[in-house]
């Protein structure tokens, strides 16, 4: 019995794992990790569930008032003779002034905003991907310069150390290389928590392991991509989310507009009286109607009219916005791209910190050269990858603001 039981259990597990990973992120490389992690991200997986929320308004805009049904008892004396009187109403709620289709309006639009806040999740977790896998691999080389200079540091530390005496000037060096030994491995403590945080990253937004994201990072840039100076089209979330307003507002505003007209209930009426000789029954219709006396709804139609402005002007400034920021990242982009242009090679230097070291070897250059030596090596990394990566922020939030990023190869 306790086998069949544990069978069991591990059928249904095993069919709840096949179900849960059903749509499992086939990578071959990084564009593979970007892809996965825009429809994986749990940000934009509630931003989506959210949309279809949203969407069901559109059923509710739709609905009928349910009709209505009075009844009235009464009972009394005519003469000495019992009377009861039965009266049944019904009615149905007729709604003037296209209320229900400004309603659908109004629900059309709250999703099309909806809709437009799933393209903005999509869109920041596409940026953040890209910036994240492409500053994992530059902490690599930024790791290898700094063991590099650890172990050069570490290795004239134990020659030092083989001595049976030192100098006073090689007692000083041999203090200045165990602090730049420490500096270094600050900083490679420094780098290895940014590479833990950007690794947790990606591993959420993807459900992939580490090993696989780790494999397909993509490699620096050889050739990048000329941009239009200007585009006549921005098509990003932020537009879309001014456009969506302005149709939420102008929704709302037909519809107060639409509320001034009273609806009207209409339908049959019976009545039944018992205790009185003759014709007892009687039918007819029931109308009852609102009376706009008092208030045409004036408060609500100004109210909607000052929304409508305000995300009218939203919108304008919006798109101005959006004009001078592609702008100034164009301009970003290509003043970066000179800079890496400008900045000496990586195998160049790897070059002459191999010469350098020979010449310490053979006693031709001093210690203090060295250290600046490695010091220089991985601050020119560094900057390197800055510019790097300032340029590839730079591309893909024009990428976003002209709505081409999801086309778009890392």
């Amino acid at each position: 019995m306790k086998s069949i039981i544990f069978l069991a259990f591990t059928f249904i597990c095993g069919a709840f794992s096949s179900f849960l990973y059903a749509d499992e992120c086939a990578i071959n490389s990084s564009q593979d990790i970007l892809n996965c992690a825009v429809n994986r991200h749990p940000e934009v997986q509630i931003a989506e569930a959210s949309l279809k929320r949203d969407e069901a308004l559109k059923k509710i805009a739709k609905q009928l008032p349910n009709p209505e049904i009075e009844t009235k008892v009464l009972s009394g004396h005519s003469n000495s003779d019992s009377v009861v009187n039965t009266e049944i109403n019904v009615s149905q709620t007729i709604e003037l002034g296209g209320k229900r289709k400004n309603r659908i309006k109004q629900a059309k639009a709250t999703a099309g905003f909806t809709q437009a806040q799933v393209l903005e999740s999509k869109e920041l977790t596409a940026l953040n991907t890209v910036l994240a896998l492409y500053r994992l691999r530059q902490i690599r080389s930024e790791i290898a310069a700094v063991n590099e200079g650890i172990g050069t540091f570490q290795h004239t530390i134990e020659h030092f150390k083989s001595r049976p005496k030192l100098a006073p000037e090689q007692e000083v060096s041999s203090t200045v290389f165990k602090l730049s030994l420490d500096d270094f491995k600050i900083r490679k403590a420094q780098l290895t928590q940014e590479q833990t945080e950007l690794q947790s990253f990606l591993v959420l937004a993807t459900n992939l392991p580490l090993s696989t994201i780790q494999k397909y990072l993509p490699p620096s840039k050889r050739k990048w991509p000329q941009l239009a100076g200007e585009t006549d089209t921005l098509q990003n979330a932020e537009l879309a989310k001014a456009q969506a307003d302005q149709a939420i507002t102008k929704a709302n505003l037909k519809l107060a507009k639409s509320s001034i007209w009273p609806d009207f209930k209409v339908g049959p009426s019976f009545t039944n009286q018992t205790g009185i000789p003759g014709n007892n029954k009687a039918s007819g219709i029931n109308v009852t109607l609102a009376l706009p006396i008092f208030s045409f709804n004036g408060g609500n139609v100004s109210y909607a009219k000052q929304d409508a402005y305000r995300a009218s002007l939203a919108y304008q400034l919006t798109v101005s916005k959006k004009e001078n920021e592609r702008a100034q990242l164009l301009s970003t982009y290509r003043s970066a791209l000179q800079s890496l242009g400008r900045i000496h090679p990586n195998g160049a230097l790897q070059n002459e910190h191999k010469n350098m070291e020979n010449y310490y070897e053979s006693g031709l250059v001093s210690s203090s050269l060295v250290i600046e030596t490695h010091r220089q090596i991985f601050e020119v990394t560094q900057s390197l990858n800055a510019q790097e990566l300032t340029a590839i922020n730079a591309l893909w939030r024009i990428y976003i603001l002209d709505g081409t990023w999801a086309g778009s190869k890392i």
